[in-house]
């Protein structure tokens, strides 16, 4: 988290709650695309095949923000845990809500201060 919040730090206040918002955004419509079009394993997908999660954060125009968001919750990166045994499609929308979390968290004074920055 600490890599991240010295990330966002880097931009003016206004930027930084402009780019925290666009990141929720693109976590949100990633599960819009998976309602629409499905979940899938193996590859990054598309709208006749459905999406695994990174394609889906792609689909929806996720920033650099809203992926590590993602790594951080499941400390992994997104394509090898959407991939693995017994992830399922409840797993995955999880994942984005958890990752809007942190982001909710990364707007807030408390983990600027928690981490010193």
């Amino acid at each position: 988290m600490k890599d991240l919040v010295a990330y966002v730090n880097l931009f003016p206040p206004e930027q930084r709650a402009m780019l925290i918002n666009k990141a929720q955004e693109s976590l949100l419509g990633a599960i819009g695309k998976l309602e629409e079009f499905g979940w899938i394993q193996g590859e990054w997908g598309d709208e006749g095949k459905g999406y695994c999660a990174h394609g889906a954060m792609q689909a929806a125009d996720a920033n650099v923000i809203c992926l590590n968001a993602a790594r951080l919750t499941i400390e992994s990166s997104v394509a090898r845990w959407n991939d693995a045994d017994g992830r399922t499609y409840e797993d995955v929308v999880l994942m984005f809500k958890e990752s809007i979390g942190v982001l909710e968290d990364l707007r807030s004074e408390r983990v600027s201060e928690c981490n010193g920055l």
